[in-house]
Order: structure tokens, then C-alpha cells, then sequence
């Protein structure tokens, strides 16, 4: 799938307590996204603070994130307190073709 200028995506990160053995969905204390895009500074999208973070359901947040402009784009998430995930990717986004 192609990422063009203007599309928008869900970017999803799911938190798991696994400290009672089978791993269940469970909120943390924080979520946090952070965005940068090339080399520009990073944007960080906060859970509560930022509209563009949701919780779709307990343990499963997403950042919706609308492409401005071309080039690589960074994104890493992060939760705090006893549960903790860590997901990141990196998403090529080009021009729209004319």
C-alpha cells in the first residue's frame, strides 16, 4: 500500500499485562507516539492531551496521523507505568502523482 500526501492512517499499539501468565489488554499509566519525519524535530502525540490519540478499546490505542508532507516517516509509541509496550515503524510517504 502506498502512503501519499493527504492519506491518513491508524497507527495501533496494543499494551499487555503479562504478569499473571496468559497476556490480557490492559491500560497504562501513559501512551505517548512520537513522530519525526526525516530530519525534522520530533512531534509527540500524548493520550489525553492530543485529540489525534484514541483509545479504541482497554490495552488498544492508535495515533490517527495525516500525512503533510513527503518523506520518511518515524513513528514510535511508548507506554508507561506497570504496563509497558514498545512499538515503532518507519512509513514512506510520496507525492501524489498529477
Amino acid at each position: 500500500m502506498s502512503n501519499l500526501i493527504g492519506d491518513s492512517r491508524r497507527i495501533y499499539c496494543r499494551f499487555y499485562n503479562t504478569a499473571t501468565g496468559a497476556p490480557v489488554l490492559t491500560n497504562p499509566g501513559a501512551v505517548i507516539f512520537e513522530v519525526k519525519i526525516g530530519i525534522a524535530a520530533t512531534v509527540t502525540y500524548t493520550y489525553g492531551v492530543s485529540v489525534e490519540v484514541v483509545r479504541e478499546s482497554t490495552g488498544v490505542y492508535y495515533l490517527a496521523l495525516t500525512f503533510s508532507t513527503a518523506g520518511t516517516y518515524y513513528i514510535y509509541a511508548r507506554g508507561s507505568g506497570g504496563i509497558i509496550a514498545v512499538n515503532q515503524l518507519a512509513l514512506v510517504v510520496e507525492d501524489k502523482l498529477t
